[in-house]
């Protein structure tokens, strides 16, 4: 029998638990790290960034998911020894967060050394709850990142590809809700379909962010005056996003032009952006398929106890049919 798998966004509220735990752990690394003449910083990068995080859920069991961090080392601070050998750095590093790990008394497993990341993994009941990778990058002369690397036991500095542009990107499409949530499905889709039907090993979550953000951002910005496009809710095969619910809900459902009621509209669209629950009504929504999906919205509004409220509302007057 065939494995039922596919990716879906964490919640923020259960990322948040786990990413104040590695700052803890983290700043205290920082701490040891300039005892010992190493001046170094860290921050979060890749999905947690980005507010993006995703864990792959099997057979209806959703299974553990990381955040990756960046440590950045000032090169002029290093002791010599270090400069010599890159080597003890990264065992150093590890060395040191294995020992705060057990003077936090976590669950977490030694750190394991890969080519070009630190991977350190919280067990409970013999499984993975939760990981967290920890790359060590320092600016070469030009300015330029470079994460620490190995092959072969030889260690080097490797330059990192510049995303710069792509943050600059990210950040844009992030201050429009409905472009924000075009780069959501647009990632989400690329993950299922590599993980269904290509290689995740060589389209890594990173890379394929920064093709979802070019490709979001080149449809909104791109040969055009105006900065966003507007929405395709009359195209049946596009990904709905929380706008275009709105959009339905509003002119399918409620029996109003939005276009017409721009405070209802915003009240709308607050509500559903309010309600974590609409993606697991379905992860994808056609416009003709909106009799099922009237149904899932009727039922989640019952469970969430807003439908008296929405009926009665004097801002919003919902219809049956």
């Amino acid at each position: 029998m065939k494995k039922e798998k596919f990716y879906q966004f964490v919640p923020k509220r259960n990322v948040h638990k786990y990413l104040q735990t590695c700052k803890s752990i983290l700043d205290n690394l920082c701490k040891k790290l300039k005892k010992e003449g190493i001046k170094a910083n860290y921050y979060i990068v890749g999905s947690g960034k980005s507010h993006l995080v995703t864990r792959l859920s099997i057979n209806g069991v959703e299974q553990p998911f990381d955040l990756d961090f960046n440590l950045e080392v000032d090169l002029d601070s290093f002791p010599e020894k270090f400069k010599k050998d890159l080597a003890k750095l990264k065992e150093k590093v590890r060395s040191e967060l294995n020992k705060i790990l057990k003077e936090h008394k976590t669950n977490f497993k030694d750190g394991k050394n890969t080519t070009s990341v630190i991977i350190f993994r919280l067990i409970n009941n013999d499984k993975t709850e939760f990981s967290f990778d920890l790359a060590i990058i320092s600016k070469n002369k030009d300015g330029n990142l470079q994460r620490l690397a190995h092959k072969n036991n030889n260690y080097n500095w490797e330059m990192i590809r510049n995303s710069k542009d792509i943050e600059v990107k990210a950040e844009k499409l992030r201050k429009k809700a409905f472009s924000w949530n075009e780069l959501r499905n647009s990632y989400l889709d690329k993950k299922n379909y590599h993980s269904e039907y290509g290689d995740e090993n060589s389209h890594p979550s990173i890379n394929i962010f920064i093709e979802a953000v070019n490709e979001i951002y080149d449809k909104n910005f791109k040969n055009s005056n105006k900065q966003f496009s507007k929405s395709t809710v009359n195209n049946e095969n596009a990904p709905i996003g929380s706008k275009d619910i709105v959009c339905l809900i509003c002119n399918k459902i409620i029996g109003i032009k939005t276009e017409k009621r721009p405070k209802r509209e915003k009240t709308l669209f607050n509500f559903v952006k309010s309600l974590e629950k609409w993606r697991k009504i379905q992860s994808y929504l056609i416009a003709s398929n909106i009799n099922q999906y009237k149904n899932s919205v009727l039922e989640q509004l019952k469970v969430n106890k807003k439908l008296a409220f929405i009926r009665n509302s004097k801002r919003i007057k919902w219809f049956d049919s």
